[in-house]
């Protein structure tokens, strides 16, 4: 080879290599196998696999299938995108490819940022509202989105070449992540993980029997006085229910189905104390009326129609009782498919920015379903009601409702009270077809039949039409705030018993959700005393009657603070509402204040006293009116909103025993010695420089635009501290006390 001949070979060496430096330049850039193959598998591996996969781990309550279903799941979805990608890049041309290139990994970076750094709190996706607002600081996420694409489309433009190590890393990091969780040891219902499949049969859901049926329709979200103001509208109505008994005077035990379903089904009370797994494996296995009416040699069927309460319904709490809870796949419906395609959109909803995040939640989380369930359930209970059993049938039905959202014609509509009411109307031709097929089958005469709420629909009391029950409600002072939630407290409960089919009636009976278990019970022969808190309503109830109400805040409901709330008179009325002042936290009970005590205001003493919360160490509630002193010394704290006051505080005893002495200090200082006598009273005159002020006391946080968020009330940092000592072991007990400004 000649100088000539070198020489030209150099020139064309260095215009190929000045064509390949001017196509890097303008991104064209030549990607080989390998980088195919890492860019294909990297974003499912992430989207479709890491981010619902922990997803599911965090929340298996939630679900049905087990961990391995799902992760076969999702890898078998993972795989079939990452083969669609790879064919796609691989068979595209250059320029193609050095556009989806930066494109999959803008994708990957943004989503990975969003679900793992920017993962705001908006609620719990159970119907109820979410918290996404367009003019939100939440929405300066998509800055951080336009960034991330200004980065790889600089990249792509400087140094393409980089784009493979960024998928190499995030497929290492996202392996590793996977690994490390899946070994996590979670929380489980005993019974999770088996190879068992199982299916769900809706074959024998209106096959009743021809001896004897228990039968409990649960219509969610169900607020009493809907019924109440349909029944003000429909006076005829009542001659449709023969045999029923309404109870507007009901109370819930909680304000959201996960925590009232199991109370309704069981008749046990969850208070946070120990966990919340073993508390529902044992409530249901245990104490539920399923169970029990199993074993009595019911068959049981359990049909949940409402998809937002699916989670409360796996087969591991129902397969040993509920016969429609099967092994066997032959003739029944599978439900991992529904489940894989809401954990994909809720993994979704978590990797999109704030501004994205309605349009997924609304189209994809909550669409509008094509049938509702209460048409789907009128038109079985039509076309499939029949008498096909000879032992005794115990039967669950659960509806949405009027629970959120709500539809009307196919089409979601606010939750007016013109819009829910409509809904309420609906529900009563769909109690009064329940009812007529009963009758139609020749079957009601031998059925027990229960229909409730299991909690309210509103979160405000304006939201309550009290028609028929105005003239009881008198304002409370101070007046009940929104934390209480009273309004979610009210549902509907009407009753039929086994042989009963005279005219409808209206009780003025104060029942409580906890009622329903031992009711159901009774109904079918079997005991109940001792096992459960509520009363059957087979028996004469109990007058006066105390009955308990918990509320939390709301985003951090499941895992808060319970609040406990005494009711001693009409549910609805906030006068009949107090703050025990117990907290129950996963370590036990715990004394707080939620109000300031009031000057000019008797607060009374007892299980319904509207003082009881001001009560500490060494009181306890003694019947409905009084406390007892049962230590040597008990004190009393009073939160005060003004401490630049003197103030008079009187104490009022009664029933005690004997004459005998108590020494009364405040803030620590002794004030004197004192004689009691039945029925008497101390009068106190306390200076304001003995107030004490609690450290570091939070400030009350602002009122919410929304009624369903408003915070734990924060009473005054300043404090009157009373304590009472006895000098002998007599009883002590005091009614009531009052504190004047003066």
């Amino acid at each position: 080879m000649n100088r000539s001949d070198v020489d030209k070979n150099t020139t064309e060496f260095a215009k190929c290599t000045e064509l390949v430096q001017e196509k890097a330049g303008r991104g064209e850039y030549k990607y080989n196998f390998s980088d195919l193959i890492a860019a294909s598998v990297a974003l499912p591996l992430h989207l479709l696999v890491s981010v619902p996969l922990l997803l599911f781990l965090n929340n298996l309550q939630e679900f049905y299938s087990t961990s391995g279903t799902m992760l076969l799941y999702l890898a078998g979805i993972a795989a079939a995108a990452a083969v669609l990608l790879f064919f796609i890049l691989y068979f595209s041309g250059s320029r193609i490819k050095n556009f989806l290139i930066p494109v999959l990994a803008f994708i990957l970076l943004s989503t990975w940022v969003q679900s793992q750094l920017l993962s705001w709190h908006y609620g719990s996706f159970d119907g109820s509202p979410l918290e996404i607002h367009l003019r939100d600081g939440r929405a300066f996420d998509g800055l951080i989105w336009l960034s991330l694409a200004a980065l790889c489309f600089g990249i792509a433009r400087k140094k393409p070449g980089l784009f493979k190590n960024v998928f190499l890393v995030f497929l290492f990091f996202t392996a590793g992540n996977l690994v490390f969780s899946v070994a996590q040891p979670r929380e489980r219902i005993a019974g999770t993980g088996t190879s068992e499949s199982i299916t769900l049969s809706w074959r024998n859901a209106f096959s009743y029997s021809s001896r004897s049926n228990i039968i409990l329709l649960i219509l969610d979200a169900f607020q009493s006085d809907y019924f109440n103001e349909y029944l003000e509208k429909n006076p005829d109505y009542a001659k449709k229910l023969p045999g029923f008994t309404y109870y507007p005077d009901a109370l819930a035990t909680d304000y959201y189905t996960h925590r009232s379903l199991p109370a309704i089904m069981s008749g046990q009370h969850y208070n946070n104390e120990g966990s919340y797994t073993a508390y529902l494996q044992n409530a249901y296995k245990t104490f539920s009326v399923p169970a029990k009416l199993h074993d009595a040699g019911y068959s049981v069927g359990i049909y949940n129609y409402f998809t937002l309460a699916q989670s409360m319904y796996r087969p591991e709490f129902l397969k040993s009782f509920a016969d429609n809870y099967k092994s066997d796949g032959e003739d029944f419906t599978p439900y991992y498919g529904k489940e894989v395609r809401q954990l994909l959109w809720t993994s979704l909803f978590q990797a999109v920015p704030h501004l994205c995040k309605d349009a997924v939640y609304s189209n994809f989380i909550m669409d509008v379903p094509a049938n509702l369930d209460r048409d789907i359930f009128r038109k079985d209970l039509k076309s499939q009601r029949r008498v096909a059993f000879s032992e005794p049938r115990f039967l669950v039905y659960h509806l949405q409702g009027l629970h959120d959202p709500q539809y009307l014609d196919g089409k979601k509509v606010p939750d007016t009270r013109e819009n829910v009411s409509r809904i309420a109307e609906i529900l009563a031709e769909l109690i009064e077809d329940m009812t007529g097929s009963l009758q139609r089958l020749g079957i009601y005469d031998r059925t027990a039949l229960m229909i409730v709420g299991d909690h309210g629909l509103q979160w405000t009391n304006s939201n309550i039409h009290y028609g028929n029950y105005s003239a009881g409600n008198k304002p409370a002072e101070p007046p009940l705030g929104s934390f209480a939630k009273k309004v979610r407290a009210i549902p509907l409960v009407l009753f039929k018993p086994m042989g009963q089919s005279g005219g409808f009636q209206v009780s003025d009976r104060p029942v409580s959700l906890l009622d329903i278990a031992p009711t159901l019970l009774e109904s079918a022969g079997l005991e109940t005393a001792g096992s459960y808190g509520g009363e059957s309503l087979l028996q004469p109830g109990s007058r006066p009657r105390i009955r308990h109400f918990y509320t939390s805040e709301y985003t951090n409901r499941g895992k808060g603070a319970l609040y406990e709330y005494a009711v001693s008179g009409f549910s609805w009325y906030d006068s009949s509402w107090t703050f025990t002042g117990n907290s129950y936290t996963g370590k036990g009970v715990k004394r707080v204040l939620l109000d300031n005590c009031l000057p000019w205001k008797l607060y009374s003493c007892g299980m319904a006293g509207t003082g009881r919360q001001f009560f500490d160490e060494g009181w306890a509630p003694d019947g409905e009116r009084e406390h007892v002193l049962v230590e040597s010394v008990g004190t009393i704290t009073l939160p005060l909103a003004d401490p630049a006051k003197n103030y008079r505080l009187q104490l009022y005893f009664s029933n005690t025993q004997t004459e005998t002495e108590v020494i009364v200090r405040i803030a620590g200082q002794e004030q004197g010695k004192y004689s009691l006598r039945p029925d008497c009273s101390i009068d106190l005159e306390v200076p304001g420089s003995l107030l004490t002020t609690v450290p570091n006391q939070p400030e009350a946080s602002p009122v919410p635009a929304k009624a369903h968020l408003a915070p734990v009330p924060v009473p005054s940092a300043y404090r009157m501290s009373v304590s009472l000592c006895k000098t002998e072991a007599v009883s002590v007990k005091l009614s009531s006390l009052e504190l004047t400004a003066l």
